[in-house]
């Protein structure tokens, strides 16, 4: 999911390091150091849970009054999930179950996410016209 906000003159820098704290206190850890490309701030955290992690990546792209934020989950690990009905058949459901179990949470996670980055940017716009 992908939104934008206009006129709220938010230090992105701020909102980056607020987004981050978010991740790090939802038990998640960092996969990257964030990475700077053309305007864009592209953040990777993993939730590992039980079996195989899932990603879940922000993208940060914009100036103070003009950005963007848009929250990514990596879509393999759907895929290779939800193929655990078949995947008992061949002895490896175990495996895929937990994989299923991380990506529904970090799915359940991005509602409270986008509530957590609504609420900073108001307090940030509020902050910022003191």
């Amino acid at each position: 999911m992908k939104s934008r906000w206009k006129e709220k003159n938010v230090e992105i820098e701020f909102l980056v390091d607020r987004i981050s704290s978010f991740f790090l206190g939802k038990d998640f850890s960092k996969k990257k150091e964030s990475i700077e490309r053309d305007t864009a701030r592209v953040l990777t955290y993993t939730f590992e849970g039980e079996g195989r992690p899932v990603v879940a990546s922000v993208i940060v792209r914009g100036s103070p009054s003009d950005f963007e934020i848009e929250f990514v989950v990596d879509r393999k690990a759907e895929t290779v999930a939800r193929l655990g009905i078949l995947s008992t058949l061949f002895g490896s459901g175990f495996y895929l179950r937990g994989r299923l179990e991380n990506f529904a949470h970090v799915e359940r996670l991005e509602g409270d996410f986008w509530d957590y980055v609504n609420e900073e940017i108001r307090r940030m716009s509020d902050d910022a016209k003191a």
